[in-house]
Parts: structure tokens; C-alpha cells; sequence
């Protein structure tokens, strides 16, 4: 297809993650994803061959992002639409219940791993969109608890909190960087039937949209995504 794109999408094995991965490949866009999780990946790999490529690495290890990026610039090209979807909830309790490990854990992947990635796809991508005119994507997944605050999950909550001023101050130093090429924006799925929103709200979680509706409506809109949108907060829109 003429209009293919490359997506770099992390948390791509299960979940949202999952679900937009196949969800792009389905539509004839070329996905390249991250997740820690090996034996997962195996089964990405063997129902989406090259040029779709599936890599291990832990978005809160620097070196294990360094490498994946270089990978996927040398084997798959410049990306076209970056998506930070993988994150950590804590298990709902009072903040003073909840370990350091565990708060210091939730806001690496969110808000650590989007400031890695940044450092290492960002500038290739700057100087790709300076020499062919393209524009490009980049979305930080964020959550309608990155919007308003509840109890029990202020771990989340701060992760979440800092999606949001992360992506858009990320947004104004791509504005700088390269006007009018980028689009950076913090984005919510909404409430989506998964094994982190079932851990959390049990039964409750079922009266959601599973993972492959949300996706069915996410991925055109994340790719119809412009400069004009950069630096909003958005969210999904409805069925």
C-alpha cells in the first residue's frame, strides 16, 4: 500500500498493546514492538513475519531501549507513528500501604519510558522530518486517571499526571525542534476491558469495550492525527 506506516508501538503483547498491533498490521501498516514478555513475542512473531518485527526490551532499562531503536532504524526505517502504550497500576491501596518499589516501578514505565524513548527515536526522527517533509506522530498513552484523582491509585495517578505534562512540553520542544512537522499528544483509551482494569475493578470491568473495539476506532484516529492536534490531551472518541 502506498500510504504504508511504520508503527514503533510499545507494550505490544498483550492488551491494548496487542490488539492495536494486530489491528494495524491488519490494515497493511508494518509494526514494530517491544515488550518484555519473550514467550508473548514468540506468537507475535509467528503470526507476523518480517517486515513486522517484534523485539525484547524493558522500557525502564536505558540500554535495552538504545538498542531496540537502533534496530528498528537499521532493519525497518524511520517510524512514522511512536506509541508509548506500556504501563504498570498499582494495586488499589492508600498511598502510605504502597511500597517504594512499587510507586518508583509504576512511574518508570510510564513517565521514565516515554523520556527514553524521546531520547533515542526523537532525534533521528527530527532530522528525517527536516530532509523529507513529513510529518510524524507521537502518543503517550494516558488515562482518564491521568486527568482526575481517585482513591487508592496514586501511584497511577502521578504516572498518569506526568504522561500528561511530559507529552505536552514534549510537544512545544518539537514545535522548536521541527515546526510544523510533529504531533505529540497524551492520550486516553477510556476504560477498556483488560487484565489491568479486571485486576482493579473485577466483574465490573465487562461492561467495558474489549481491547479489539477499542482498536477498531483507535487506529484511524490515531492515524489521521496532525501538527494541528499537537500538545491537546485527547481521548478515543466514542463507538
Amino acid at each position: 500500500m502506498s500510504d504504508r506506516k511504520l508503527i514503533v508501538l510499545t507494550g505490544c503483547t498483550r492488551g491494548i498493546g496487542r490488539a492495536l498491533a494486530e489491528r494495524f498490521a491488519a490494515e497493511g501498516h508494518v509494526v514494530s514492538g517491544c515488550s518484555r514478555n519473550e514467550e508473548a513475542l514468540n506468537e507475535l512473531r509467528a503470526a507476523f513475519k518480517p517486515p513486522h518485527r517484534f523485539q525484547r526490551a524493558d522500557v525502564t532499562r536505558e540500554a535495552h531501549v538504545d538498542r531496540w531503536a537502533d534496530s528498528v532504524f537499521q532493519q525497518s526505517g524511520v517510524p512514522d507513528l511512536l506509541i508509548h502504550n506500556a504501563g504498570l497500576i498499582n494495586d488499589r491501596a492508600p498511598l502510605w500501604e504502597i511500597s517504594a518499589a512499587k510507586c518508583d516501578a509504576v512511574v518508570a514505565v510510564s513517565v521514565g519510558g516515554a523520556a527514553s524513548l524521546a531520547r533515542h527515536f526523537l532525534p533521528r526522527m527530527i532530522e528525517a522530518a527536516k530532509r523529507d517533509g513529513k510529518n510524524r506522530t507521537v502518543v503517550v498513552f494516558s488515562s482518564g486517571w491521568g486527568r482526575s484523582a481517585s482513591a487508592g491509585v496514586a501511584p497511577y495517578n502521578a504516572a498518569k499526571f506526568g504522561v500528561e505534562g511530559l507529552t505536552k512540553a514534549l510537544a512545544k520542544d518539537l514545535e522548536e525542534a521541527a515546526p510544523g512537522r510533529f504531533c505529540a499528544v497524551p492520550f486516553s483509551p477510556g476504560v477498556v476491558e483488560t487484565d489491568m482494569t479486571r485486576r482493579n475493578w473485577g466483574e465490573d470491568a465487562a461492561s467495558y469495550p474489549d481491547p479489539e473495539d477499542f482498536a477498531a476506532r483507535a487506529v484511524p484516529y490515531l492515524l489521521g492525527l496532525g501538527p494541528e492536534q499537537t500538545g491537546e490531551s485527547l481521548t478515543v472518541p466514542e463507538a
